[in-house]
């Protein structure tokens, strides 16, 4: 039988492996049905039905193994089949891969030491870089194929050699990729590919480039059942020089200075009737987002535009502003008067105190970072959503000629050379593109809030109250859902469809998912496979603070008075007389915990380190000796009238903001408000064990608050009304 199936066996290579195992697979099956146990197992054991056994007792077992003497030819085809193995794989090598196995015994053994060869052979990744490099050398566009399929492919070569311990530099990738771009493109890529540094710019740089011919941008799917919102025609109002008059002040107060070096200064009403006097120009620069920057990704464009040009997108941007609330879902707080980073962190402290609630498929957060939010906007999809959202054809053209009319220049030698147009993004650094990108946003706020409304996905359970799907402050957004796997799979399909329109990309490596601790290591790992990203741990930050679970400790302080500290060790440097280190004292190192005070409440011994550290810098020390302290502390924060200094005590100031939460829970009417109330109760403030860490607070200072405000019935109708 070997003899008439062996002229078909195919030749073993290092290179061929994993066709190789799969003809060998195909090829044993086709002798015998058994010839893949003797590989997975090993020799087939010959046995027989124990005699001996009676059904009255099971203990007995029911085979044993059968003597040779009993053995017939069927058995001892079975017992040879491992030979037979042996000698099939034998005659596959070649003579050098034959002295490395020669002294296994059986087929089994032979097979996995042949598998570890392949996979730990340095001969083999060798050969497998070769090749990956061949294909890479001749990667060329398919007819017909899209430049995702496109970068799909590139990537998937990219990926294998990353496998392989081979990394391509940034100049090698960009100039096999430029070399794909189609014809319109051509003098862009000769442009970089001849130009001088072409390892600076990033791989991805081209690849956008190449993306943005071809990208569609669908804004439907997003934005469900909203019907457009009118009254906005005083967007489009004619601009009058009444109008720059109105805006200047505010600009001046501010004591702006533009890049021109020129300021509101200079305006007077015959200048204003004159605007072509000072010519807009908009300049763009690389702020780098990192510390040491190292490659072009790690900057940032900014851009530095003349008072003149701010102009125009200043007044669209003051008008914008008084129709965002109606336009903008309350989950959304960024960029808009009146709204702050208090209400989103208190909302997330609620939601982790929840975290491990009793539900069927437990409770997530989902922590997602968007990379390079602002620059990969896609202007279609602006447009669609202003549309959407209410604005009129002439309102959408007014808007989106402020971003599409953008051209940029590249400064050789100090000077600007050529210019090449915007395809993508929003300006960072102008006072519209912030407007413009939580609009923006709102598609996929509203998919969110909609899905969940609907019960399309599961939400995260409270045990009652209002509805929160998502937070979201500018590019920082969280969402709060069930974490079964199908419920993770159409979130998962939704952020896909936003990206797709939006041109937004998720940045999945720093993106995390929070659970709560009675999520098993399986079902982690399930998540995690999912979603793609990985699981991260409480206490994570969250809009310059921390959120864990339960009060604030002092270890969770540590970046605060790392950043209080290092305020001072730079202010030791330089010559300060006492009246200049209590001026930085009261409008610096007592401003640096108030974010954390609004929203935490900070351990006695974290407010008696920085009141310390506080002490320790207004006396000063000589020859790194501290000099004596002539009162105490509590004196220096007495007011002036009394003999004090004016110092804001901390004790104090987080007794103030205690109010003020108290004061925001009982008569506020924002969305962290109206979830606490359908929380709690409004009328007992009896502390339970089981309060979050902010209503506990609340009950705390309830006497206190109502004591200072005296008589509040007036305020408590109003809240009856709430």
């Amino acid at each position: 039988m070997v003899n008439n199936m062996d002229h078909g066996l195919p030749k073993f290579s290092l290179l061929g492996y994993d066709d190789w195992k799969i003809m060998m697979e195909a090829h044993l099956y086709a002798l015998h049905d058994c010839m893949w146990m003797v590989l997975e197992d090993g020799p087939l054991k010959i046995q027989m039905e124990n005699p001996e056994r009676n059904p009255a007792a099971p203990d007995v077992v029911q085979y044993i193994p059968k003597p040779k003497e009993k053995w017939d030819d069927r058995d001892w085809k079975k017992h040879n089949l491992d030979n037979v193995a042996k000698a099939l794989i034998f005659k596959t090598l070649d003579p050098i891969t034959f002295s490395k196995i020669k002294h296994l015994k059986t087929a089994m053994e032979i097979w996995q030491s042949l598998g570890k060869l392949c996979e730990g052979s340095e001969d083999l990744r060798k050969q497998k870089i070769e090749v990956l490099l061949e294909k890479f050398k001749s990667f060329k566009m398919l007819p017909g194929e899209s430049f995702d399929m496109l970068d799909e492919r590139f990537h998937k070569i990219l990926n294998d050699l990353a496998s392989l311990n081979h990394i391509l530099s940034p100049k090698e990738k960009n100039v096999r990729l430029l070399r794909l771009l189609p014809t319109e493109l051509y003098t862009k890529a000769t442009t970089m590919e001849e130009g001088r540094n072409l390892e600076n710019y990033t791989f991805q740089v081209s690849t956008g480039m190449a993306k943005d011919q071809s990208r569609k941008g669908s804004f439907d799917d997003c934005l469900h059942n909203h019907s457009p919102e009118k009254g906005l025609a005083m967007l489009i109002e004619e601009i009058h020089y009444t109008n720059m008059q109105e805006m200047v002040p505010d600009t001046r107060d501010y004591g702006y200075h533009s890049e021109d070096g020129k300021s509101s200064d200079i305006l007077d009403q015959s200048t204003l009737r004159h605007p072509r006097v000072i010519e807009p120009i908009v300049s763009a620069d690389q702020i780098h987002f990192y510390n040491n920057p190292k490659t072009f990704n790690d900057y940032r464009p900014i851009s530095l535009s003349t008072f003149m040009s701010k102009i125009n997108t200043r007044i669209l941007a003051d008008r914008i502003h008084l129709l965002l609330s109606k336009m903008i879902s309350p989950e959304q707080t960024g960029f808009q008067k009146g709204m702050g980073v208090d209400e989103q962190i208190l909302l997330v402290e609620e939601m982790v105190h929840k975290l491990d609630y009793k539900v069927r498929g437990d409770n997530v957060i989902l922590k997602i970072d968007m990379a390079k939010a602002f620059d990969k906007l896609e202007w279609q999809y602006i447009q669609g959503v202003l549309g959407k959202v209410g604005f009129s054809s002439q309102a959408q053209h007014l808007l989106m000629a402020n971003i599409n009319s953008t051209y940029l220049s590249l400064l050789i030698n100090g000077s600007p050379r050529g210019f090449f147009k915007m395809k993508r993004g929003v300006k960072q650094g102008d006072p519209l593109s912030p407007l413009l990108f939580i609009i923006a946003s709102e598609g996929l706020s509203r998919a969110l809030k909609f899905y969940m409304s609907t019960g399309y996905i599961t939400n995260f359970n409270t045990g009652g109250g209002k509805l929160i799907s998502h937070l979201a402050y500018a590019v920082d957004v969280i969402i709060f859902c069930n974490s079964q796997s199908n419920n993770l799979i159409k979130v998962k399909e939704i952020l896909k469809k936003y990206q797709e329109a939006s041109g937004q990309e998720i940045n999945y490596n720093k993106s995390r998912f929070y659970c709560g601790k009675g999520v098993n290591t399986y079902t982690t790992l399930q998540m995690e496979r999912i979603l793609g990203m990985k699981k991260g741990t409480l206490r994570f930050k969250y809009l310059g603070t921390p959120i864990c679970k339960g009060m604030l400790k002092k270890g969770d302080c540590g970046d605060l008075i790392t950043h209080f500290s290092n305020y001072i060790e730079k202010w030791y440097s330089k010559t300060l007389s006492q009246m200049g280190r209590l001026i930085l004292i009261k409008h610096v190192l007592c401003t640096i915990p108030l974010h954390y005070m609004a929203v935490h409440s900070l351990p006695k011994s974290v407010i008696n380190k920085l009141q310390q550290m506080m002490t320790t810098f207004f006396w000063g020390h000589t020859n790194n000796k501290k000099r004596y302290h002539w009162t105490k502390w509590e004196n220096i924060c007495l007011p002036k009238e009394e003999g004090g200094l004016g110092i804001r005590d901390l004790e104090e100031l987080q007794f103030a903001y205690s109010i003020k939460l108290w004061w925001n829970f009982r008569f506020n009417n924002n969305n962290c408000a109206q979830f606490m109330r359908a929380k709690y109760s409004t009328q007992n403030f009896s502390e339970k064990l089981t309060d979050s860490p902010i209503r506990k607070r609340i009950c705390r200072i309830n006497d206190s608050a109502e004591e200072f405000m005296g008589d509040i019935t007036p305020y408590r109708e109003d809240e009856d009304e709430i």
